[in-house]
């Protein structure tokens, strides 16, 4: 079932407009609302449920604006993704070891490692 969305200039205040929601839980913006919007195929959007109302938030901006500030603190203190990356199991560990205890996390542990072996000797 195709959604179809019909809207119109309300002055003062932007665009307005109706939709249909389609079988698959999903809404079509006007034309006019996406390119208001800067909308495009694939382009993130956050909603917020308030008092029986949907508000839609474009984040293709946001979204840029966040990962252009995350670069330049990385580069600022020397590091790299990658560092990061590297960095994570240590904290985890931690964090798994605070939240579940000692013994859970070491028999973890042990059954990965079991299963590592046993994918080790089923390859050769």
């Amino acid at each position: 079932m195709a959604v179809q969305a019909k809207s119109h200039e309300d002055q003062g205040n932007g665009l307005a407009g109706f939709a249909t929601l389609d079988d698959r839980g999903r809404l079509a913006l006007s034309k006019a609302a996406r390119q208001a919007l800067d909308l495009h195929p694939g382009s993130p959007v956050a909603y917020v449920v308030v008092d029986g109302a949907i508000m839609l938030i474009p984040q293709d901006k946001h979204l840029a604006r966040l990962s252009e500030h995350a670069a330049r603190v990385l580069a600022d203190a020397g590091l790299t993704v990658q560092d990061l990356i590297d960095e994570l199991p240590a904290p985890r560990e931690q964090i798994m070891r605070e939240e579940y205890g000692d013994e859970l996390v070491d028999a973890l542990e042990r059954e990965r490692a079991a299963l590592r072996g046993a994918t080790r000797d089923a390859r050769v």
